[in-house]
C-alpha cells in the first residue's frame, strides 16, 4: 500500500478514525532528514499492507498542524481508532517500525475454501501454510496439507 498525502483536517481525521493501526509522517519538502525517510517509509507502507501510512506537509496544512502539533521533523503520529497511540520525532526507520510491530493490528488469516484448497497445487498449498505460519512437518500428501490448513480456518 501506498503512502497516502493528506491535505486537509477532515480526511486526517477520517483515516485515522479507521480500526487499523495508520502511522503519519508530518514533514516539509525542505527537511533532510524528512527526504531521507521517505522511502524508506515507502518501503515499509509496502511490506504491511493491513497499516494505513500517510503524510502531511507541514506548510500546506496549517490546519491540521494546529490540532497536531509538530516539535521537529520529521514527526510520526500512530493512530488507533482515533486516538494517538504513540509520537516519534526523528527519522530513525528502526524506531519507526518497531512502534509499527507494537501497536498493529493484523488480520486474521484468509484460508481459501475447500474447494479452492482441492484446486490447488501442492506447493502453493506450502507457499499458503508458510505464509501463515502453519506447520508442514510431518505432512507428505496433498490430503494431509489441505487438513491441516482447514484447522486454521475461522
Amino acid at each position: 500500500m501506498a503512502v497516502r498525502l493528506v491535505s486537509t483536517l477532515g480526511e486526517l481525521q477520517a483515516l485515522v478514525r479507521q480500526p487499523k493501526l495508520t502511522v503519519v509522517d508530518f514533514f516539509a519538502t525542505w527537511c533532510g532528514p524528512c527526504k531521507a525517510v521517505a522511502p524508506l517509509i515507502e518501503n515499509l507502507a509496502s511490506r504491511k499492507p493491513h497499516v494505513n501510512f500517510a503524510k502531511v506537509d507541514v506548510d500546506r496544512t496549517p490546519d491540521v498542524i494546529r490540532d497536531y502539533p509538530v516539535r521537529a521533523m520529521p514527526t510520526f503520529y500512530f493512530f488507533k481508532q482515533g486516538n494517538v497511540v504513540a509520537t516519534f520525532e526523528g527519522a530513525d526507520i528502526n524506531s519507526v517500525m518497531q512502534l509499527v510491530q507494537e501497536h498493529e493490528v493484523i488480520p486474521p488469516p484468509v484460508i481459501p475454501s475447500d474447494k479452492e484448497l482441492e484446486a490447488m497445487k501442492p506447493r502453493d498449498l506450502l507457499s499458503l501454510m508458510r505464509r501463515h505460519s502453519i506447520s508442514t512437518i510431518g505432512l507428505v500428501e496433498k490430503t494431509e496439507l489441505i487438513e491441516e490448513i482447514r484447522k486454521y480456518r475461522k
